[in-house]
């Protein structure tokens, strides 16, 4: 039909689905290209809970975590309060941890160092390569504090890619089809 796909809600299903658009104008954009190096790395929440509730689905479990695959919530007001202190990237990371911190990085050419040593992660596989979480992922100058309920993953530091405890991950976000 002579259309071209941009991007966006890209996913196979039985069921039909309706996207809506809406485009509007912002003061201050807050995009992937700004992070600084010495900026730290937050996280609004930790993902994975969308990827155990795929996992339960796939099983046949339908039930309370189930419902962050089928109904994910989208924290809105963290995304406001990190563009407010001063985040300097964003995004949110529907496609995944590392997925996303590989666009900052590249997008900002910088590195995103991670270091995953203070926070108790029970699957480490669905925190970092976990899609649909819907979670926002922020750069913030060294002297932002860090909000409540948020979590600090690492620093931006010069080089390219993203280093998870010092090594080297490559994009593995999720594929869509």
């Amino acid at each position: 039909v002579g259309a071209i796909v941009v991007g966006g809600d890209l996913a196979k299903s039985k069921n039909l689905i309706i996207s809506i658009s809406v485009l509007g104008e912002v003061e201050r954009p807050v995009t992937r290209a700004g992070a600084q190096i010495g900026d730290k790395i937050v996280i609004s929440a930790l993902p994975g809970l969308s990827a155990f509730g795929l996992d339960r689905l796939r099983n046949g479990v339908v039930d309370e975590l189930s419902s962050h695959h089928r109904r994910p919530v989208v924290e809105y007001a963290k995304a406001i309060t990190f563009a407010a202190i001063g985040a300097t990237s964003m995004c949110d990371i529907s496609d995944s941890l590392i997925s996303e911190l590989n666009h900052i990085a590249d997008s900002s050419k910088v590195c995103m160092e991670i270091n995953l040593a203070k926070l108790n992660i029970p699957v480490l596989s669905n925190f970092l390569h976990g899609g649909e979480d819907h979670v926002f992922l922020a750069t913030l100058p060294p002297d932002c504090a860090t909000p409540p309920d948020c979590f600090e993953l690492g620093f931006v530091v010069k080089g390219a890619g993203v280093k998870v405890d010092g090594e080297l991950l490559l994009h593995q976000g999720f594929d869509h089809f």
